[in-house]
């Protein structure tokens, strides 16, 4: 993503709620898919308004700690 070289995108339901958010390089026909910081808040929301918990799969992976860290904010 820091390269440029990728545009992000974000996908919406039918009920235009944010759902997913994906990576593509054009040149290069690259497709990464991801849960990004907003994707993230908008999982934890729908979780939290409906009564349900939230988890991390594998979080080790998240280098930056933007899984955790935006759940930390969203709790607070």
């Amino acid at each position: 993503k820091a390269s440029g070289k990728f545009k992000e995108y974000f996908e919406y339901n039918d009920k235009n709620q944010l759902v997913g958010s994906y990576l593509y390089n054009e040149t290069d026909e690259y497709f990464i898919t991801y849960d990004s910081v907003e994707v993230i808040a908008a999982k934890y929301n729908y979780a939290n308004n409906n009564g349900m918990g939230i988890m991390c799969w594998a979080y080790t992976q998240d280098t930056n700690d933007s899984y955790v860290n935006t759940i930390y904010d969203l709790i607070k």
